[in-house]
């Protein structure tokens, strides 16, 4: 609702400001303008509709693919590719064997005869997690495919595109030769490619704020039509004549650069002003060129614009366009104060020192950085002195870095967002602003408040996988307690080579949205059992959010299991609690149900506990087999259950007929991965569910579940393709 409400606003708004224009012929344009891209929009959502309703289906396909598309990853790969169909398709392949990997070192572009499983994306599951899906959808990449098995490959016939994609690849193979930082630099920066250093590099600089000078500015293009302006003027051609060159020129570097979407901004408004110098019958404004970019990309791509690169690029361009200020200090603060919203939107945290480090490196870059790439394409010595001043400013940032000035502000109202960009731009013609600004202040320092210490308790079951986490919390945030973090078990067979280090569920899924409340802190954390899916993320975790103190089954804290996992945690074994039948513990409103005994943190080991929330009794039993509830039904005969967090993911070893016929829940909630290979949850475990008349959710296809409670009743809210399911329960 949010969403919908604020561009309606925003709409109104719109609609009121072209009336006032008072010009027939502009309202008359824009509404049919208006109108006309509205069906058009309509029309794509049916057919993306319609892709995401497909089933997943094994076929044969010949895919075109480039050898700068292809990444390998230990014994994974990943690539693009375009079939038969002219569908531009998402690829996986995990080989067999670790010297199949060879097939796909491509060195030319080429024709793949492949089998393998094709399916839609599925969106995001989880409040705030990374939209896949959406993500893809931008790119113009509707499909993926898991490939089983490479039938053939065949060389492709040779053209401008293929060659350049070719040259993009030499060029990156021959850069990678070079030494650090320098080779990351000039693969990101001068061809568009993102090595796993430079990567690295870009996690400190997304910290600073200022990521979008080297992943999104597009400000090296500037330096690309100089540099050829200098040689053509060297070479005495003429001014016409230039513009000629620059104008096919251009688009062939876009291919060659990796074709971003900032890239395609900068490139695409430089090569329109570029025409309409050339036709000087057309007059193009940089709002003009600006605006038909952004209206192209709309038309091409449509959820292009959901993602943090494509805003910041058009909204930083628009706002040194339309923010005309002589001063660069007054100018750098507004610059800042439009991006500060995106950058709460999508990363939910802002640096305190991000307004003088854009104020001090933004000439440093455009006039140290770029210009230090391209010498160091020169004689070595050119080369070694660029890599040592490269290292020295590289080391700098990193320290800079490394200081405490971040703050979690959590996400903030798209309304609020809004309101911000309007009200910079609105403030240009002010004269004095300073009301308009301390509103705005206001407004941010509020919107803080209401998430930092939101009135309302709640319980969040996270869709983590094949595996299990729980987030409690209390009114006001007093108290954050994590049950479980889960975990991703590693099957495969095959030991892999050198694989790049990704990021776990844990801090995906469930960091993430702790972030968005604007939590960096746990005061509890549960650890049920020492299965992997439940605490194989907790060292993750740990790097990213304060924990306080940590609960495990007593016997476990001596397991060398468990040890180990804490060793590479950023907790001690002081901080760790072990736990037995009523024990009086920190998590508010809980009573321990079990273990009865000391164990070795095994399933039948596992906490189990009731937590009171708003009137109702949860149920939390991690991976009890039956035999431990049996035991807690004898020991509280009258135990009462509101919500079953059913155990084992609905495994038939846990939950009971006698646990379900005694307590009588109101509802089920079951942790399970889509398409586990354990056959969770088991069928004997639903018909038990069904015949007491019992409703049930699972994860694997409800999505996210909180528990809420909203005004004087209680909610359980199913997440799912970025939309929430209300079910009433209390």
């Amino acid at each position: 609702m949010d969403f919908h409400y604020s561009f309606l606003v925003c709409l109104v708004i719109w609609q009121g400001r072209l009336i006032l224009t008072r010009n027939k012929r502009l309202i008359r344009g824009v509404i049919l303008i208006t109108l006309l891209f509205s069906c058009y929009l309509l029309s794509h959502q049916r057919q993306v509709h319609l892709i995401e309703n497909k089933q997943p289906q094994m076929l044969q396909l010949c895919l075109k693919v480039q050898p700068d598309q292809v990444k390998i990853n230990g014994n994974s790969v990943y690539f693009s590719g375009v079939d038969q169909f002219r569908r531009k398709l998402n690829c996986t392949w995990y080989p067999k064997k670790t010297n199949d990997i060879k097939v796909l070192k491509l060195q030319e572009s080429c024709y793949l005869q492949v089998s393998g499983q094709l399916q839609p994306f599925i969106g995001a599951t989880n409040e705030n997690q990374f939209d896949a899906r959406r993500y893809y959808y931008g790119k113009r990449v509707f499909y993926k495919l898991k490939i089983e098995k490479i039938i053939s490959i065949k060389p492709v016939r040779k053209n401008i595109v293929n060659q350049l994609h070719t040259l993009r690849w030499q060029i990156i193979q021959k850069l990678k030769r070079y030494p650090e930082p320098y080779a990351s630099y000039a693969q990101a920066l001068l061809v568009g490619y993102q090595s796993e250093v430079f990567q690295g590099l870009t996690n400190v600089y997304s910290k600073l704020g200022i990521i979008y000078l080297f992943c999104l500015s597009g400000m090296h293009v500037f330096y690309v039509i100089w540099i050829i302006k200098t040689i053509l003027t060297y070479l005495h051609v003429t001014q016409e004549t230039q513009l000629t060159i620059l104008l096919i020129v251009l688009p062939l570097y876009l291919i060659l650069a990796g074709g971003s979407a900032s890239l395609v901004r900068a490139i695409g408004m430089a090569w329109l002003l570029i025409l309409g110098q050339k036709i000087k019958v057309i007059k193009l404004t940089k709002l003009t060129t600006w605006s038909c970019l952004l209206a192209v990309n709309l038309f091409l791509a449509p959820e292009s614009i959901f993602s943090l690169g494509v805003q910041l690029s058009y909204l930083l361009t628009l706002g040194l366009i339309l923010l005309q200020e002589a001063n660069y200090f007054k100018l750098n603060l507004k610059i800042n104060a439009l991006t500060l919203p995106l950058i709460l939107w999508h990363t939910y945290q802002y640096n305190l020192l991000t307004p003088l480090l854009t104020w001090v490196i933004t000439p440093i870059f455009a006039v140290v950085f770029i210009p230090l790439l391209l010498l160091g394409l020169g004689p070595e010595w050119m080369l070694m002195m660029s890599n040592q001043v490269l290292q020295i400013l590289t080391l700098i940032l990193v320290k800079i870095g490394q200081l405490p000035t971040e703050i979690t502000y959590g996400k903030p109202s798209l309304l609020v967002v809004l309101m911000i960009v309007i009200s910079v731009f609105y403030a240009q013609k002010l004269t004095k602003p300073q009301k308009l600004i301390t509103c705005l202040s206001i407004l941010i320092v509020g919107n803080f408040i209401v998430i930092k210490y939101p009135i309302a308790p709640e319980i969040v079951y996270f869709d983590i996988g094949q595996g299990d986490s729980t987030l409690i919390r209390e009114r006001f945030n007093r108290s954050v307690t994590l049950v479980d973090t889960g975990g991703k078990l590693n099957f495969s067979a095959m030991k892999q080579r050198n694989p790049k280090k990704r990021k776990t569920n844990g801090e995906k899924i469930i960091v993430n949205y702790l972030k968005s409340k604007g939590l960096m802190h746990l005061d509890h954390l549960v650890l049920t059992h020492q299965d992997t899916d439940h605490i194989g993320d907790f060292p993750a975790i740990s790097r990213h959010i304060k924990i306080a103190k940590i609960y495990v089954p007593a016997g476990m804290e001596k397991q060398s299991a468990f040890l180990r996992r804490l060793d590479q945690s950023e907790n001690t074994l002081a901080d760790v609690y072990p736990v037995l039948k009523g024990m009086n513990w920190g998590v508010s409103q809980t009573e321990i149900l079990y273990p009865i005994q000391v164990g070795a943190g095994k399933n039948e080991d596992s906490i189990t506990f009731i937590k009171q929330f708003a009137g109702l009794q949860c149920f939390f039993s991690g991976d009890l087999n039956q035999a431990g509830e049996l035991k807690i039904l004898k020991e509280h005969p009258n135990l009462k259950i509101d919500i079953l967090k059913t155990g084992h993911h609905g495994s038939q070893t846990s939950t009971h007929p006698q646990l379900l016929q005694s307590t009588k829940p109101c509802v089920a909630l079951i942790s399970c991965g889509r398409k586990n290979r354990y056959g969770h949850p088991a069928q004997i475990t639903l018909e038990n569910l069904e015949k007491y008349q019992i409703p049930y959710y699972l994860t694997a296809h409800d999505g996210m579940m909180k528990v809420k409670k909203v005004g004087r009743h209680v909610e359980l809210q199913l997440y799912q393709m970025g939309k929430w399911r209300k079910i009433r329960i209390k």
